[in-house]
């Protein structure tokens, strides 16, 4: 089998996080799937199982079929999470380091589970001319998703487009009303010297190689605010230059509640956090972890 161009990594478990978790894993997986149709062996679906739940059904069985995407199941149990010391359930940033470290394909998009992707962004990706020497982020647009199950694949993106509320760029968070189309969208303009923290652990796309030599994504076992946003810094220092791509490429988030209040933003403690480039032995290298394939 062609190993795919770009992974995308992904994180989760099935404990109902944000209310609906599995239908909104589906929705991301089944747009995907549905976009990739005319793209044989563009991508793969890495999916880091992180410390599932013992009183409930594993993820590999509750996700929808696809047909035009392989995905993988790579599941870190929790006994492995316990001899971590973990102060909470789930370690996104670390499970997205693991992902990334067995992922297939060159370059590596680190997303999220509740994602849904412009047709051209997916385009724009089997063009194959992402830069190695390149980090990519995207603006990415809040939007109410309920009823989106009800409608088709291929009407996911103007679904999206006509319940967006919000818009997250690289100036900051933006209200949306009214937006028919992409181009209705408001958009990150170009700041000289300035990184695209905003919303960045929905999208962060580089080398398999680049991530290698700056040892992973920015993790902790203690809290999980702003991991994101240190791991863009650390791709900063690491000498990878930053590319913004906005409208038509672009990421649409299916809103949902979210659990605990948010840490205000420290940008000395961020510059100290992002300027270290992370251990060798990123993203779990020396543990034998189970994988399925769907």
């Amino acid at each position: 089998m062609t190993a795919p161009y770009v992974s995308a990594v992904i994180v989760g478990r099935n404990d109902n996080y944000g209310v609906d978790f599995l239908g909104r894993i589906s929705t991301f997986m089944r747009s995907l799937d549905h976009q990739c149709a005319p793209y044989p062996d563009l991508m793969e679906i890495v999916v880091v199982e992180w410390n599932p739940p013992a009183d409930r059904a594993r993820l590999s069985e509750m996700l929808p079929a696809v047909t035009n995407i392989t995905v993988r199941i790579i599941t870190v149990d929790s006994a492995v999470h316990d001899e971590l010391g973990a102060s909470i359930p789930l370690l996104e940033m670390l499970g997205k380091n693991t992902g990334a470290r067995r992922a297939s394909g060159e370059f590596l998009l680190i997303t999220n589970p509740d994602i849904v992707f412009s047709k051209p962004m997916i385009d724009f990706f089997a063009t194959r001319s992402l830069d190695p020497n390149c980090f990519y982020r995207a603006d990415r647009y809040d939007f109410h998703s309920e009823g989106i199950n009800h409608i088709q694949c291929q009407d996911y993106v103007d679904f999206a487009c006509s319940h967006t509320f919000q818009a997250h760029c690289l100036a900051g968070s933006i209200s949306v009303t009214g937006a028919g189309t992409l181009w209705d969208l408001p958009r990150s303009s170009p700041v000289p010297g300035g990184l695209h923290t905003n919303a960045s652990g929905d999208f962060m796309l580089l080398h398999r190689d680049a991530l290698d030599r700056m040892g992973g994504l920015y993790t902790s076992i203690d809290y999980r605010w702003h991991n994101d946003s240190y791991s863009v810094i650390r791709m900063h220092f690491a000498g990878l230059r930053q590319q913004c791509l906005t409208v038509p490429l672009c990421t649409f988030h299916q809103h949902h509640e979210r659990n605990g209040a948010d840490v205000a933003w420290d940008p000395v403690v961020a510059l100290q956090r992002g300027q270290a480039p992370g251990p060798r032995d990123w993203g779990l290298a020396d543990r034998t972890l189970t994988e399925i394939e769907l």
